[in-house]
């Protein structure tokens, strides 16, 4: 299985997808299964930025997809879930086959009902829920194993739905809820960030952001935040101090927020009139975007550096 190599024209409709979708990139589980939520309470739109992540080399991305795709309820997109009922990984056909039961119903029988023979018995019995007509599937968690969500949680699931359905005012009311409820939560508190920073109030954003970062330093998905509002309210040396850190890292699972970092570093020297070097940190960008086979990143830093005239 080959990732995409080339960046291409897929981009993000709005912002908030384009938040929650990175998500799924994150090393943290939890921050996973929410982004899928909100991505697929976004309908069409979240199923789409997912597609291409189907045949990606991690089967935590192909995972997902499959989850959103099932949990958006866009039929049209069922056929694309055959290639993962013969996936490598167990996980995947699990979800597989239970988004296909969620999209089609007893129609998906037919494609199914060969993994009856899957040396996976949980895979086995969710074929038989779907051969079954069965309505309720239980939530697969990427280690088989299942937790009642605390107040906390359902708060922040509640908030990143409303998040991607870009009611900011709602999602931060429901994350107020969430960090009221474990205030030391990093994610609660950085999603109470972006919310702020969609409805304009940078300060408090800013506030949040680095309450977030005082919890969780090594966070690079609430550093980079932290950083694109400093450079979005003109405060550029703290912005490039914020960029050069993420930058610093060598983590594989950071190869999408080190990219945003690079173009964040283009901005910061164009703004400088440093084109050589604007022009190199776009072309990092670029590169470390093709690497990982991401088209809706590629499509946002291709945005991004025709909006400068590059």
């Amino acid at each position: 299985m080959k990732t995409n190599t080339f960046c291409n024209t897929m981009a993000p409709e709005h912002a908030s997808q384009e938040h929650i979708y990175l998500n799924l990139f994150s090393p943290d589980k939890n921050i996973r299964a929410e982004a899928a939520a909100g991505l697929a309470a976004a309908g069409e739109e979240g199923a789409k930025l997912v597609l291409p992540l189907l045949s990606d080399t991690r089967w935590v991305l192909r995972y997902r997809a499959a989850e959103v795709l099932g949990r958006s309820g866009c039929r049209t997109y069922a056929k694309e879930l055959l290639p993962l009922l013969s996936d490598e990984k167990d996980h995947v056909r699990y979800m597989a086959v239970k988004s296909l039961g969620f999209l089609c119903g007893n129609e998906a029988a037919p494609v199914v009902r060969p993994l009856l023979s899957d040396e996976n018995p949980f895979v086995v019995r969710k074929v038989r829920e779907v051969l079954n007509g069965a309505e309720n599937y239980a939530d697969a968690e990427e280690n088989s194993g299942t937790e009642k969500n605390s107040d906390a949680e359902r708060y922040f699931s509640e908030g990143v739905v409303l998040y991607g359905k870009q009611e900011f005012a709602a999602a931060e009311s429901a994350f107020l809820h969430a960090a009221g409820e474990n205030g030391d939560n990093p994610n609660y508190l950085c999603y109470l960030a972006l919310c702020r920073k969609a409805l304009g109030r940078d300060e408090d954003a800013r506030s949040c952001f680095a309450d977030a970062l005082r919890t969780l330093p090594e966070s690079v998905f609430v550093r980079y935040e932290y950083a694109d509002l400093l450079l979005r309210m003109g405060e550029h040396n703290a912005a490039a101090a914020e960029f050069s850190r993420i930058l610093s890292g060598t983590d594989p699972e950071n190869l999408c927020w080190r990219a945003l970092s690079h173009l964040g570093c283009g901005i910061l020297h164009l703004e400088a009139d440093n084109l050589e070097s604007a022009i190199q940190a776009f072309s990092s960008a670029e590169a470390l975007a093709s690497e990982i086979g991401d088209a809706a990143l590629c499509a946002r830093i291709g945005s991004e550096i025709e909006k400068y005239g590059l």
